[in-house]
């Protein structure tokens, strides 16, 4: 993901470059959890809601001239990575998102949304935690707004430690009943432009002076149509019928399985030379079992020195299906323990019902 280092709040962020990567960043949250997040409606205060305000109950928070972000933490190739996506937009285009260093528990990393203003307040950049929109993969809009602040209060107490690395503050705004407005901006250090009081399934906001209503712009953001993966389940599936097709998979490995034949299974043998260099001839006692072969030159080398001196070894080894004959896997110094050969011979012919992969007779 390209990204630049730039001057952010208090120390620094790193500005995503790539349309694309934004693009999927904010249809990710579209998609996956229906959160469109530049389309979050509110209503603008009127006298027609006063009979509401009077007889339902409402909290309220101040609205400040801070610029708001959603605070998305979220993991990009299995990193935790912590963004802030500008809720404003010029020309519609794809809003700034910038990677910032922030020390939170790995728990959050699940997926978790929250909407703030970033304020300078003289001189120190905080962020003004409003309300959760995801909490761990959960979408919040079935839940109580006390229930939201709640998670809100939480992740400040519990999950985010502030420190020398941070580049801002993160605190929680403010809430009050209704009847607590006038106390709260009679004391707060924050200078506010108006209020936004919680209660309906829209947020009602109220700006002190009318020029802010300006600010109240839904963005129809010209996003990338979600990239087409398709191509590649096709080539994974012509893959996978390439792959059953050289290797004959009909199930035979599977019926082997359930009668719980090793095809690994090693049996013990002496090793006498042939006449060919590099195969030699597995016995049981007098019996000859098959011709066999060594994948291993160390191992080979080895049994050569040992036939130099005694022309036999005692040896394991497998039998290979795909090429009829035995693998051998090791050199043993005591006598072999033998295995009935009628038993060698059954184990053979189940292992011959596999199939043999399709390579071995091309170019035959």
């Amino acid at each position: 993901m390209d990204a630049n280092k730039i001057h952010f709040s208090n120390l620094n962020g790193y500005l995503i470059q790539n349309e694309r990567s934004k693009s999927d960043i904010i249809n990710t949250l579209n998609n996956k959890y229906k959160l469109d997040i530049f389309n979050m409606h509110e209503k603008s205060y009127s006298d027609r809601l006063l009979d509401i305000l009077k007889n339902k109950p409402f909290i309220a928070c101040m609205i400040t001239k801070g610029k708001q972000y959603i605070l998305y933490l979220t993991k990009i190739y299995n990193e935790n990575v912590s963004l802030l996506i500008d809720l404003k937009s010029k020309d519609n285009a794809i809003p700034k998102i910038i990677a910032v260093t922030l020390s939170i528990d790995e728990s959050l990393f699940s997926d978790t949304v929250f909407i703030g203003e970033m304020l300078n307040n003289r001189g120190d950049w905080i962020f003004l935690i409003e309300s959760c929109k995801i909490y761990k993969g959960q979408y919040t809009s079935n839940k109580s707004n006390l229930y939201n602040v709640q998670i809100c209060y939480d992740f400040i107490d519990k999950y985010f430690h502030y420190n020398d690395i941070s580049p801002f503050k993160i605190i929680l705004k403010e809430f009050r009943g209704l009847s607590g407005i006038q106390d709260m901006l009679l004391n707060t250090k924050i200078n506010p432009i108006g209020l936004k009081i919680i209660g309906l399934h829209n947020p009602i906001i109220f700006y002190f002076d009318t020029k802010y209503y300006n600010n109240k712009i839904i963005n129809n953001i010209n996003l990338y149509p979600q990239y087409d993966y398709s191509h590649i389940e096709k080539e994974k599936r012509d893959l996978l019928k390439e792959y059953i097709s050289d290797y004959k998979v009909d199930y035979s490995l599977d019926i082997l399985s359930n009668k719980n034949i090793d095809i690994y299974k090693s049996f013990q043998f002496i090793l006498k030379p042939s006449k060919t260099y590099g195969i030699y001839d597995l016995l049981i006692n007098d019996t000859s079992i098959g011709r066999a072969r060594v994948s291993l030159i160390e191992l080979n080398n080895e049994i050569i020195q040992i036939i130099k001196s005694q022309n036999y070894c005692y040896v394991e080894a497998f039998y290979n299906y795909k090429f009829d004959k035995w693998d051998i896997t090791k050199i043993i110094t005591a006598s072999p323990q033998y295995t009935n050969v009628d038993a060698i011979h059954d184990h053979i012919t189940e292992l011959t019902k596999i199939q043999k992969p399709i390579y071995l007779f091309e170019n035959c």
